[in-house]
């Protein structure tokens, strides 16, 4: 096999291949890395997914060429696009400016993976993308991949959406590209566990839930030996702690919360401690007993989500008074709450986040953590209301 390590080789070695056709099928050449795909079968990859294409020139012959990885391959599979593979003795193995091309292979193989009408969603944590508009230079973070099989956008902030494509329709702005930069800086670390998500989602998240659970149940049977310490299980180059403990050291560094999968009544509150954090917390005064376990993972094979209750904000200076979950006549569960002395209509709220409030101790902070979150997210925008109402009765 020759290997061949620049673009001009590449471009030389392109151009010396000769179209062929079977039976109207892409014709892809093997080049290890990638297949190459020339000509009308590069112009079809485009009409078929807008997927990047070049032109390649020698003295005498000029030609259209785009490079497909091992997912785009996959894609073309799923979509049941008859391709085939023609044997090369070239091995590319030099870098090629693709970082957007091949991101765009990988999320339409996600893509193909999405029946109409389901979502997949891939939870990203302490990834950041710097965007440039007009008068202003943002620092957002990249919190979540959202995928159906019309579109693709990701979450910033943990709250906003960023459309990445809308159908065929992708996005090659300064925003856009950006994003897909990070993107594919993400996929390189964690594509295998991406797309596995894809695949059999229920398979994945079980895995993840057992992996998870092992780790939460060396912090609890720890916890109940040292309460009145910060228990933390360090993993590869972070450390992880859960439910109160995470909720103190959330308000101490003012970091994110995180829910973490777990099997249980409710998924785990979380906290990620990077050894900055851990540093700062000494300086603290905190005390804080580590855990060693030879289960070692990286910190995106929890699957943390930003989506956890406990980081939503809302206005405090709205108080309410007897705040409670209770039950109705056909046992769902629902919160009720007085908000200046104007007793609110209670309102349902999931099963199981209320089972899980109730079986909390009422000492707990997660407990008073979670209740506030809940009732804010409940009733503010019925008790602004009151507040009005009542400040246009007192003019």
């Amino acid at each position: 096999m020759k290997k061949i390590k620049d673009y001009d080789q590449l471009v030389l070695f392109v151009t010396s291949l000769t179209e062929s056709y079977d039976d109207d099928a892409i014709i892809l050449y093997d080049i290890g890395k990638y297949y190459v795909a020339i000509g009308d079968a590069a112009e079809s990859l485009f009409k078929l997914f807008r997927w990047d294409f070049r032109e390649a020139h020698n003295l005498v012959k000029s030609c259209l060429f785009s490079l497909v990885t091992k997912d785009g391959l996959a894609c073309l599979q799923n979509k049941h696009i008859y391709v085939v593979i023609r044997e090369t003795d070239i091995r590319y193995v030099g870098d090629y400016d693709s970082n957007y091309s091949d991101t765009q292979q990988f999320l339409d193989l996600i893509r193909s993976y999405t029946n109409e009408g389901n979502v997949y969603l891939y939870p990203i944590i302490r990834q950041t993308v710097v965007i440039d508009t007009p008068g202003m230079q943002r620092i957002a973070r990249v919190s979540a991949l959202v995928v159906d099989s019309l579109s693709i956008s990701v979450e910033l902030d943990g709250r906003e959406s960023y459309s990445l494509v809308d159908d065929m329709i992708w996005d090659y702005t300064q925003v856009g590209v950006s994003i897909m930069s990070v993107l594919n800086n993400i996929i390189t670390q964690q594509h295998d566990l991406m797309l596995e998500m894809a695949r059999d989602k229920a398979q994945a998240t079980k895995t993840v839930k057992e992996a998870n659970t092992y780790i939460y149940q060396l912090y609890s049977y720890c916890k109940g030996a040292h309460k009145e310490e910060v228990i933390v299980v360090k993993q590869r180059g972070f450390f992880i702690t859960f439910d109160d403990d995470a909720i103190v050291v959330s308000d101490k560094l003012s970091i994110p919360l995180y829910e973490c999968q777990t099997f249980g009544l409710r998924n785990h509150t979380a906290a990620i401690i990077t050894p900055d954090d851990f540093s700062s917390l000494t300086d603290m005064d905190i005390n804080i007993h580590v855990i060693a376990t030879d289960h070692i993972h990286n910190m995106y094979e929890f699957c943390l989500s930003g989506q956890d209750l406990l980081n939503c904000t809302y206005d405090k200076d709205i108080a309410y008074d007897d705040v409670a979950i209770i039950k109705d006549v056909t046992g769902d569960y629902m919160i009720k709450a007085t908000y200046e002395g104007i007793k609110l209509d209670p309102v349902t709220i999931s099963n199981q986040t209320g089972m899980y409030i109730l079986c909390l101790d009422n000492l707990c902070l997660e407990r008073k953590y979670m209740l506030a979150a809940l009732v804010h997210q409940t009733f503010d925008k019925k008790a602004s209301y009151i507040r009005q109402q009542l400040k246009n009765n007192e003019e």
